[in-house]
């Protein structure tokens, strides 16, 4: 089985002030310690106070032999469901939609599995319910995929049926990425339209939708969709898979490819 593997750091509510340089050199140091403590060869950090960065560095250092550095390009995995999820939040502060407009309203193709095999729950599954995993859809991600970047995007919805419910929606949680594939139709169909059926439209679409709604006000450009759009002038800024060692010792590589980005 394929092992994937990601560690985010999260460093929140840290009882520093970070406004003087000596709770930054310490910062620095605990950052650098917990990363190989953890056996993370290679990582990013940036913080910003009040609008302002008081701290961004790079730690490890490349196979190519480049220091790891601000500018290094990592793939950040289901960190990218936030950006769906912002996304949404913006169409619901547009008046497009809200948390309990039902899916099928958006995506008259949408259809859920049964559950238990002859329930149908399609029609009561909200906005909310994908966004908080909570819809009862099963994680069987690659089976509504064409490859490891580009999701068969105007096929998703009507693919999902053939995956697992687990449970009636709002009964309890369980994690899918196929929730946010469906959301990630929601705004290409918001924002399309008509033009919706047109598979390169479509994935040109989300893409410039994120762009324009999230990353260009907040001069975010050194993102991308994945490895394949990377300009080759910044190959050498890819972060290396991430190899990490099990409790039975046996080595998992987190391969670019693994990455979603």
């Amino acid at each position: 089985m394929k092992v994937k593997l990601i560690f985010l750091f999260l460093f929140l509510l840290m009882p520093v002030s970070l406004g003087f340089s000596a709770d930054i050199i310490d910062l620095d140091n605990y950052i650098d310690q917990s990363r190989q403590a953890w056996n993370v060869s290679q990582m990013s950090v940036s913080i910003v106070k009040d609008g302002e960065i008081v701290m961004e560095k790079g730690y490890g250092t490349l196979e190519n032999g480049n220091l790891v550095d601000e500018n290094t390009i990592f793939g950040i995995g289901s960190v990218t469901k936030m950006y769906h999820g912002m996304a949404i939040a913006k169409l619901i502060d547009a008046g497009k939609i809200n948390w309990n407009t039902p899916v099928k309203d958006i995506l008259p193709e949408f259809q859920m599995p049964l559950f238990q095999e002859q329930i149908d729950f399609t029609d009561q599954i909200t906005i909310g319910h994908l966004i908080s995993h909570r819809s009862g859809l099963s994680d069987e991600v690659m089976s509504i995929y064409e490859n490891d970047f580009f999701p068969v995007v105007t096929d998703a919805p009507k693919r999902i049926q053939f995956l697992s419910s687990y449970f009636p929606p709002g009964e309890a949680l369980n994690y899918s990425n196929p929730c946010y594939q469906v959301l990630a139709e929601v705004i290409c169909k918001l924002d399309l339209g008509g033009l919706f059926k047109f598979k390169t439209i479509h994935e040109a679409t989300w893409k410039i939708h994120l762009f324009k709604e999230i990353f260009q006000p907040i001069g975010a450009y050194n993102i991308f969709f994945d490895v394949n759009g990377v300009p080759f002038w910044q190959k050498n800024k890819l972060s290396d898979p991430q190899r990490l060692k099990l409790n039975d010792g046996i080595p998992a590589t987190y391969t670019l490819e693994d990455a979603d980005w």
